[in-house]
């Protein structure tokens, strides 16, 4: 199988942070994903040709039919739940969101980054945050933070309402407190920590 990301007019570091975030949605390997966020939009459907290689000319007409066919993934936020990144403030390792929307009860999780992916079987912070608007939402990083330190901050649904995160594996790819998504978009954003 032969995949190209069409990465326009993107530095380095951004192409890294692209391609981690894509990593961390474990349904973007799968033809046809689109993984957009607040700054960036990565995408990969329109490139996969699972049949050859596409030598650069693109996917083959059976290729494309078939991703169209996918439904497409995404990374940001949705009407009934959010969280704002703009303006994201730090005080040691205590990180300051201005504002979290999340329909019914939850947690706002950050998954670290490893080796320029993200790692979404692990978390380094948690903090629980009541069904609605929460205004000023800090998180505190346990491991500390270094400025320009990359993480994926997102929604996870605390769905026994017990306000403990239940991160524990349920199938290959979900937890327990499952991860917030409007459709097929999963509510969440990869930051560098300010």
């Amino acid at each position: 199988m032969s995949m190209k990301l069409r990465l326009p007019n993107l530095s380095a570091p951004a192409k890294t942070l692209v391609s981690g975030a894509v990593a961390l949605v474990a349904w973007a390997a799968v033809a046809g994903c689109a993984v957009t966020g607040p700054r960036v939009d990565v995408d990969i459907g329109a490139d996969v040709d699972p049949g050859a290689d596409s030598g650069g000319k693109g996917a083959s007409e059976p290729a494309a039919q078939t991703a169209a066919a996918r439904p497409q993934m995404s990374m940001g936020n949705g009407a009934k739940n959010w969280i704002v990144v703009d303006g994201v403030s730090r005080d040691n390792n205590v990180l300051s969101f201005k504002e979290v929307h999340i329909n019914g009860n939850g947690w706002l999780v950050m998954h670290p980054f490893e080796d320029g992916k993200p790692n979404g079987d692990k978390y380094v912070a948690s903090t629980y945050v009541a069904s609605g608007t929460t205004q000023n939402v800090d998180i505190e990083v346990l491991k500390g933070v270094a400025t320009g330190e990359m993480f994926i901050v997102m929604l996870h649904r605390d769905l026994n309402e017990n306000q403990v995160l239940d991160f524990v594996f349920v199938d290959d790819r979900n937890v327990m407190d499952k991860a917030v998504f409007e459709g097929s978009r999963m509510i969440g954003h990869a930051i560098p920590a300010p």
